[in-house]
């Protein structure tokens, strides 16, 4: 993908446009970023590459899945 914003490669200008509490807007976005995302999100959300996510043979929603990962992630920090 290619820079959002041209000052973002540039370290200098992204912390000065930041630090001066300047919002990046979609004005000064790249186009090609833009393009590139829009493409992005149409292919990711696109019905045909969706797959339902199964856990032990039974489907879940995404909040399930997040609680799932919540509750995996919390048992692996404990073990630590």
């Amino acid at each position: 993908m290619p820079f959002p914003v041209e000052a973002v490669a540039s370290g200098k200008e992204f912390q000065k446009a930041h630090g001066d509490a300047k919002q990046t807007t979609t004005s000064n976005v790249k186009v090609e970023f833009l393009n590139q995302l829009r493409s992005l999100v149409e292919k990711l959300l696109n019905p045909r590459n969706v797959v339902v996510k199964q856990i032990s043979g039974r489907e879940k929603t995404c909040r399930e899945l997040v609680d799932y990962f919540k509750v995996s992630f919390f048992f692996v920090n404990v073990v630590k």
